[in-house]
């Protein structure tokens, strides 16, 4: 794991998660396990089409939020090492784009909040787009990247563009200080 500070309040992590558990989250992605919705809106649905994201209640097997549970566990550790503070975690989100499926501007949770999103697609090339915005910064998606930022500021992941054929996957968790 790399971590780079961006600003007082944006951090970009390389390698975040070991091979294995990198794996274990891509799985979680695999349409077998867990069905693709494609209903979530985020801001007006009439300008932004809907966009994609696990719907983990299934008839397969008991427990399919223990995986993501886990490695959000380990993400929280991570975190508290980069940010030298106690977290408790709060919510996980999983997001799926196509090409044409661009998000809005938006904002996670309150501002003493922190979010991490690791980009989770395994192949993926630079001229496919897929970049996470946040102001003046973007940084690219490369395979299990994460962004670390404060989660009441607007941000936004671009779409891939019309050269990829493979969603752009992601996953979030969202932290809080631990009291």
């Amino acid at each position: 794991m790399n971590s780079k500070q961006i600003t007082e309040d944006l951090y970009c992590i390389d390698s975040f998660f070991s091979d294995s558990n990198f794996r274990r989250a891509f799985e979680e992605f695999t349409p077998y396990y867990n069905s693709w919705v494609f209903n979530k809106s985020e801001g007006d649905s009439d300008h932004h089409p809907v966009i994609g994201y696990l719907d983990k209640i299934s008839s397969h097997s008991i427990g399919e939020n223990l995986q993501f549970l886990d490695l959000g566990t380990i993400a929280k550790y991570s975190c508290q090492k980069i940010l030298k503070q106690n977290l408790t975690l709060e919510r996980v989100n999983t997001n799926i784009q196509f090409f044409g499926q661009e998000s809005s501007l938006h904002v996670d949770g309150p501002d003493n909040f922190w979010s991490l999103v690791i980009f989770m697609s395994p192949f993926w090339s630079s001229e496919w787009g897929g970049e996470f915005v946040m102001n003046d910064q973007t940084i690219p998606y490369i395979s299990n990247r994460a962004v670390l930022f404060k989660a009441h500021l607007m941000h936004k992941g671009y779409a891939p563009n019309r050269y990829c054929v493979h969603p752009r996957l992601s996953l979030a968790f969202l932290f809080s200080p631990s009291k």
